[in-house]
């Protein structure tokens, strides 16, 4: 009797949660026209219409060169499955009016953009707008401080840094969030409404406000080169300003209120002379593997890691550093 009662069971099981299917393809239900869908953990909601008309109706899914993990939603029904750009796969959505809707998702990888080794052209001309002249930072002057801010300030160099400083402080940093147009007045507008914004406003407002002072600068976009096959995280936005007590263009960065003047060793350097400084562990975190980078590091006491970090150096590191630390500390 149990054996009969436990067979009973599992095909009543099997039954319940088979995969119905149409066409040899699984079959999900909707009663609504509009569906969700994610790779790995992004989203996309109610950007997908169901088409029973089109046959296949195709959704590209951008993989990276890589496996990602794929899921379609519909207000009644959800599917689930791997996908990369080797292969497609079908399933159809069954409608409320009874129609079969074949859905196919594709995998694709970006192509790389191949870089010239050499410029095309000698050299380019690079354009600014001039406070003096231009309607539009005038009235970014009227409407806002940045000529007040400056008074007083004899150098290009304290001027540039004043107007970062007050940009920076303007909002707090929201990496996806994007004004309704990208000038300088309409982003502080909206950030009067309590809007933040990204990388790339704060570099728009600070060339506008230094253009309207009278400095040269210009919005600067930075590409890592792999820009093209990475999901998030390849690029940043900055600006350069020329200033005239450095004879030179400098770098500014509105989101993190910096204005980078050394390098590492420089930097290095100058906290080593600095004797209150003397008992600050350094970390000194690089891309190079150099020999004479290693002995550089060793001569000042100081712990090197090369990018990317492997965990277990890291740990051996903070451990040493912590022991030096308890060692002055006794």
């Amino acid at each position: 009797m149990k054996s009969i009662f436990l067979s009973a069971f599992l095909l009543i099981g099997l039954q319940l949660f088979s995969q119905e299917k149409h066409n040899g393809l699984p079959v999900i239900k909707a009663s609504k026209t509009i569906a969700d869908y994610r790779f790995n953990d992004s989203w996309s909601r109610g950007n997908w219409s169901i088409a029973p008309e089109a046959s296949p109706d195709v959704l590209e899914i951008p993989c990276f060169n890589k496996t990602v993990s794929f899921a379609f939603y519909t207000d009644k029904d959800s599917i689930a499955f791997p996908i990369n750009a080797s292969a497609a796969k079908q399933f159809y959505v069954l409608t409320a009016d009874g129609k079969y809707a074949l859905t196919e998702v594709r995998g694709y990888n970006y192509t790389a953009a191949a870089y010239d080794a050499t410029p095309k052209k000698p050299a380019y001309q690079f354009w600014y707008e001039n406070g003096n002249a231009n309607a539009f930072l005038q009235q970014l002057k009227t409407q806002y401080p940045v000529q007040q801010l400056v008074q007083g300030l004899s150098s290009d160099s304290a001027k540039a840094l004043r107007i970062l400083k007050w940009v920076h402080d303007q909002w707090k940093h929201d990496g996806s969030n994007e004004p309704k147009k990208k000038d300088a007045l309409s982003i502080l507008q909206e950030v009067k409404e309590g809007k933040r914004f990204r990388c790339v406003e704060y570099g728009i407002v600070t060339t506008a406000a230094l253009n309207a002072i009278g400095l040269p600068a210009r919005v600067l976009a930075l590409k890592t080169k792999d820009v093209e096959t990475t999901a998030s995280g390849a690029g940043h936005v900055l600006l350069e300003v020329y200033l005239k007590d450095l004879n030179k263009w400098a770098l500014l960065d509105g989101q993190w209120d910096a204005m980078p003047v050394l390098n590492g060793k420089e930097t290095l350097g100058v906290i080593k002379k600095d004797a209150s400084l003397n008992d600050v562990p350094i970390v000194f975190f690089t891309t190079s593997s150099s020999e004479l980078d290693k002995m550089y590091c060793r001569r000042f006491g100081v712990e090197m890691i090369t990018k990317p970090p492997q965990y277990n150096h890291l740990k051996e590191a903070v451990k040493r550093l912590l022991d030096n630390y308890l060692k002055k500390a006794e």
